[in-house]
């Protein structure tokens, strides 16, 4: 799975997350993962959970996108177009 983040004028972009089945890729066993140009997830399933669409939008995109637009003293309002898949909608009704 993959989440891939921007705004709409495409000046502003987030590092994509990759949702590996494992903590320790073979793929990536020869990487140091902090030095990857992506955000690095797992869980079991191999798929964008509850838990981790919530992690995501606490832990990833709201520090990054206040960080951005403080340095650049701009205010902003935060627009969200998600779909319709059932953990994003229980994501955020949880928070």
């Amino acid at each position: 799975d993959s989440l891939v983040r921007a705004n709409a004028a495409g000046d502003f972009k987030l590092k994509p997350v990759l949702i590996y089945h494992s903590p320790n890729s073979r793929a990536l066993k020869h990487y140091a993962k902090s030095t990857l140009p992506v955000l690095n997830k797992w869980n079991n399933k191999t798929r964008m959970t509850a838990r981790l669409f919530r992690a995501w939008l606490t832990e990833d995109l709201k520090p990054t996108v206040e960080t951005c637009y403080s340095e650049k003293k701009i205010y902003f309002k935060v627009l969200l177009l998600i779909d319709n898949v059932p953990h994003h909608s229980r994501a955020l009704k949880e928070m």
